[in-house]
């Protein structure tokens, strides 16, 4: 994990932040949109992924909704797609997170960047646990739908930490910046 966090620190700048954004506009803007155009059409708002929290019945149900093409284009979704996007937003999120700890010059080394690591882990267990899903169906484990469903909540609480963290560490620049243009007593 040391590893990892040192990585993301260590290639943070501007210039990649930027680079990544325009590629995450592209993948939200263009690439998710087509792809469930394309491969899951009409049912693009019932994926599994947009829901904050779901059964397994819930899971099997929503499964069960698609046709065969919507679940082999689901499968292909899962298995493509949105493994690129987590990546994608992954460096983003760690990418703004290392800029804003590098500016605030903050002593928590890794703790910032645990919470988009735990939910870009998270996406990629949800991801293949809805490609299996898809591919095993008619048969739907129930304890596979409840991993599927925690696995979704938990990437969602994350999500929400991460950006607790962007927010906390941009409090603690701009106090920091205040802070130094305040003339000497």
């Amino acid at each position: 994990m040391q590893k990892l966090t040192n990585w993301l620190d260590k290639t943070a700048s501007g210039p990649r932040l930027i680079a990544v954004i325009i590629a995450n506009c592209f993948i939200v803007l263009w690439l998710i949109p087509w792809s469930l155009a394309h491969w899951m059409p009409g049912h693009a708002n019932n994926l599994l992924d947009l829901k904050f929290a779901y059964s397994a019945d819930d899971a099997a149900a929503t499964i069960a909704s698609f046709g065969d093409a919507a679940r082999a284009g689901y499968r292909r979704f899962a298995l493509s797609v949105d493994l690129i996007w987590p990546i994608g937003y992954g460096l983003q999120f760690a990418w703004i997170i290392a800029l804003l700890k590098r500016k605030a010059r903050h002593a928590m080394a890794a703790c910032p960047f645990y919470p988009i690591i735990t939910m870009f882990v998270l996406d990629l267990l949800e991801n293949s646990t809805v490609a299996l899903l898809v591919t095993i169906f008619p048969t739907q484990p129930e304890i596979l739908g409840w991993a599927v469903s925690a696995f979704t909540t938990t990437k969602w609480l994350a999500f929400g930490a991460t950006f607790i963290v962007i927010f906390w560490l941009s409090l603690v620049v701009i106090s920091q910046g205040r802070s130094m243009k305040k003339p000497p007593p």
